[in-house]
């Protein structure tokens, strides 16, 4: 059965879908690192010029196999690669892209019809929508909320800091804290990734004068 497009960017799924993707790989450090977790689940990545020469595109761009500017995702043997414009400069924005790569993979965005054909099938606006999920997705993934809250990161220059992102998404996600860190969303299974981020935490604020009791009692919130 033909899946339908989505009519609205599903944020609270989205964001939800990236925390349990984190609890189920078993992520439990920071930085996260997309592209140890691509390769783990076996969807590369792979930068376009080393993908050309893999698989035999003698004399063609290889930044023409990219559908976006940063990346793109193939179907290769059956499976999901993630192919990379290897001469993006900042490695915090080659880490968000991988992000947002797996997230249009966990989010299932290849199991609809419509959208595993060609993004080129896709109207201006169901592009926009599928796109923002997967920013949505990746933020989560890199900087998730309950993390951000328990470690009191309020400021950009902060987030950027422990997260390794650009100065514009510690931005986003400082704006995010303004705006809605305050509704439950910005909870839900805030208790299991704080479990399994514990001990980074605890390391975090070692050079606090919090007591263990206090740490332990923050974990637990």
């Amino acid at each position: 059965m033909t899946q339908m497009s989505p009519t609205k960017p599903r944020k609270k799924a989205a964001i939800l879908c990236a925390r349990q993707f984190l609890i189920e790989n078993s992520i439990q450090i920071l930085p996260i690192d997309p592209f140890i977790i691509a390769r783990k689940k076996g969807w590369g990545p792979v930068n376009c010029v080393s993908f050309a020469k893999q698989e035999g595109f003698k004399g063609k761009d290889p930044l023409s196999l990219l559908c976006g500017e940063d990346a793109d995702i193939l179907s290769v043997n059956g499976s999901y690669k993630i192919i990379y414009n290897p001469f993006i400069k900042s490695r915090e924005r080659k880490r968000f892209t991988i992000a947002h790569e797996i997230g249009h993979i966990v989010l299932g965005h290849f199991r609809n019809d419509k959208l595993r054909l060609s993004r080129g099938a896709l109207s201006d606006e169901e592009y926009d929508i599928i796109e923002k999920e997967a920013d949505f997705f990746a933020c989560e993934m890199l900087m998730p909320l309950p993390i951000v809250k328990t470690m009191g990161l309020q400021k950009a220059e902060e987030i950027q800091e422990v997260f390794r992102v650009s100065k514009q998404a510690a931005l986003n996600r400082e704006r995010d804290l303004e705006w809605w860190g305050h509704f439950k969303i910005a909870d839900e299974l805030g208790p299991e990734l704080l479990r399994r981020f514990g001990s980074y935490i605890k390391q975090f604020f070692s050079r606090t004068s919090q007591t263990e009791k206090e740490l332990n009692e923050l974990l637990r919130e």
